[in-house]
């Protein structure tokens, strides 16, 4: 009888200790040869890359905001709010000073445009297909769909470098400030 009791307790132990899993939240691009996206994002906070092997937290983004430099290696997320819908769908997101090894994505989780705008007129940002853009207003643009994404990273100083695109993004002016 003690041992019916013992199992019985360390059954209901092991039920109760079982992880709970996240919720897949949104899944972008077609499945891969294992089955899954080739990216979902949880309803924990985290962004996995399967086919990368790469499983990262985010950040949510609803409003024009400034990336501080402490964030290096966050990704955020912009999604649509009725701030976002006052400003006709636009988000402008302004880097931190262009610091070497600093790096961030931006990804589009909603059809919002997507302003990267660096925060110091002599900062730029560098794409091989754009060209600079950064001084006087210019601002690095997403096409406004959902899924744009773009990581940039600063390998010297004032230089931001576009390493990952998703979407036709382009060099445009606003002004939205």
């Amino acid at each position: 009888m003690k041992f019916k009791k013992l199992y019985i307790a360390l059954f209901l132990v092991c039920l109760l200790a079982s992880p709970v899993h996240a919720v897949v939240i949104a899944t972008m691009g077609d499945y891969n040869s294992s089955g899954n996206y080739k990216m979902e994002i949880d309803s924990d906070q985290y962004l996995t890359y399967y086919d990368l092997g790469i499983k990262k937290q985010y950040e949510i983004m609803a409003t024009n905001d400034s990336i501080d430099a402490n964030e290096t290696g966050t990704t955020f997320i912009v999604k649509m709010t009725s701030d976002t819908a006052s400003t006709n769908n636009t988000v402008t997101v302004t880097l931190p000073a262009a610091a070497v090894g600093l790096e961030y994505t931006i990804a589009a989780g909603d059809d919002v445009v997507v302003y990267l705008d660096p925060a110091s007129t002599s900062d730029y940002i560098f794409d091989s297909v754009i060209g600079y853009t950064g001084a006087g207003g210019w601002k690095l643009a997403s096409p406004g769909n959902t899924g744009d994404s773009v990581t940039v990273l600063c390998p010297v100083a004032n230089s931001w470098m576009v390493t990952d695109m998703n979407g036709a993004w382009t060099n445009g002016k606003t002004t939205q400030e």
